[in-house]
């Protein structure tokens, strides 16, 4: 799959509910990453919805004109700092993105020796004005866990989630929606 499909497929399968997100993968072992552009829409989106960047954050490819994401410089540095990424979504699945809203954690579903996601954790720092604390150096102990998370959530701001390929990014945002749902659906039920 590729960025294109990846983002409408987020879309159809109701994984993305925002018409914006953003979409990023590594090209190889080189240092350029493919990103979806600031106003991309999942819904339509395009191949000119994408640029050619270099991990200094340089256009290498692609529209001039193109609005680059808001926090391009978090994303970037995900790829700098993690190998193991090869791509990248920022996404909002409905029941998830519930539970950034409220800066709530859910649990995950399931063993998680067999889960998709091996580790889901709440980003937010509270004293400096990044929510992502991958900016800043006040947070040591989440600086730590997210060396190994493959998910962000993302105080007022969806999630996160790393991967290896397309495929697997997919498999894991499902994978994260259901558990909110099903953390939703248990916390409904003991407040009734």
């Amino acid at each position: 799959m590729n960025l294109v499909e990846t983002a409408r497929l987020l879309y159809t399968s109701g994984l993305n509910t925002s018409y914006q997100g953003v979409l990023a993968a590594r090209l190889g072992e080189r240092n350029l990453i493919c990103i979806t552009a600031a106003k991309s829409d999942f819904k339509s989106i395009e191949r000119q919805d994408i640029c050619l960047l270099n991990l200094a954050g340089e256009v290498v490819n692609g529209p001039s004109l193109l609005e680059l994401p808001a926090n391009l410089k978090f994303y970037l540095k995900v790829f700098q700092d993690r190998a193991d990424v090869k791509v990248l979504a920022h996404v909002y699945p409905p029941h998830a993105r519930g539970f950034a809203e409220k800066s709530q954690m859910f649990e995950l579903l399931g063993n998680p020796d067999k889960s998709e996601v091996r580790e889901l954790i709440k980003v937010e720092c509270l004293e400096c004005p990044s929510r992502f604390t991958g900016l800043c150096s006040c947070r040591n102990e989440i600086r730590k866990s997210y060396a190994g998370a493959d998910a962000l959530l993302v105080k007022q701001d969806g999630l996160i989630v790393l991967a290896a390929d397309l495929e697997s990014l997919f498999l894991k945002v499902e994978s994260l929606e259901r558990s909110a749902q099903k953390s939703l659906a248990t916390k409904s039920s003991k407040q009734s």
